[in-house]
């Protein structure tokens, strides 16, 4: 059994065990989309990390580096980010709106696992009129843990498509 999560099997996660875990995974899609006019909701996006989290993402593609190690170094990657957005989103009219779906939760070795899709839909807006497209789209394996009474990430891996890109 993991100290961490309490748990050796699916069988025992409860049902608000598991709409926390729902929760924690659409809460960092909302919130992310939602921090760049929200201080709210950046301040729930920190909240869904433990103090020793790790990101992991496949590619580099947002400027941040692939690992980040421990909230501070997460939320200082994802600053930059946010920062970046809404300069675009002011400058250019463009935004990005993120959906997660396709989450299944697994317990593998006293951990909790939860897999799921990503899509970012891009929304550009110009005097030649608006464009939504895909921008990016990967899928998320997710260690979860009970960290004071509410379940956050203990670790984050992004795999963006196609996975075997360099």
């Amino acid at each position: 059994m993991c100290a961490a999560t309490g748990v050796t099997s699916t069988a025992d996660l409860t049902a608000a065990d598991i709409i926390s875990v729902h929760n924690c995974i659409a809460d960092y899609a909302l919130c992310l989309d939602d921090a760049k006019t929200s201080r709210e909701a950046w301040k729930r996006w920190e909240e869904l990390w433990t103090e020793d989290a790790v990101f992991r993402a496949n590619r580099d593609l947002a400027g941040t580096g692939t690992v980040q190690k421990g909230r501070a170094e997460i939320l200082k990657a994802f600053t930059a980010i946010l920062d970046r957005g809404t300069k675009r989103l002011a400058e250019e009219g463009f935004y990005t709106r993120h959906y997660v779906t396709n989450i299944r939760i697994e317990v593998t070795d006293g951990d909790v696992i939860a897999t799921s899709a990503m899509v970012a839909v891009r929304h550009s807006r110009s005097a030649d009129g608006e464009e939504i497209f895909v921008g990016r789209s990967g899928k998320y394996i997710d260690r979860l843990v009970r960290d004071a009474g509410q379940w956050r990430f203990a670790e984050r891996q992004l795999y963006y498509d196609p996975p075997d890109a360099s």
